[in-house]
């Protein structure tokens, strides 16, 4: 199993289904990811969320499928399974791309 950070880091550079148990003991599985391209465009209320103090055992997650932020617990999760990385932007366009 993954740890923590090492999620965290996957989860940056694309997507993941992660299968974990609920902690009403439904298993549930979730596509997410922490890519900028989901990330970006955060509220001022999701980042002053952000300032309380960190739990460890918590890694919150932008879900594809909802389109929402949700959170598994690090000890519920069952299986981790890589979706694949998103390709960074390109920050010009190609001349022959604009026209």
């Amino acid at each position: 199993m993954m740890t923590r950070d090492q999620m965290i880091e996957t989860l940056q550079a694309g997507l993941m289904e992660v299968t974990f148990t609920k902690t009403n003991g439904e298993e549930r599985v979730m596509k997410c990811s922490l890519h900028k391209s989901f990330t970006a465009s955060l509220t001022a209320e999701v980042k002053k969320t952000n300032e309380r103090a960190i739990n460890e055992d918590v890694i919150p997650v932008w879900d594809i499928d909802k389109g929402a932020w949700r959170s598994f617990r690090l000890d519920s999760i069952t299986s981790t399974r890589e979706l694949g990385v998103i390709p960074e932007a390109p920050k010009k366009m190609s001349s022959k791309l604009k026209g």
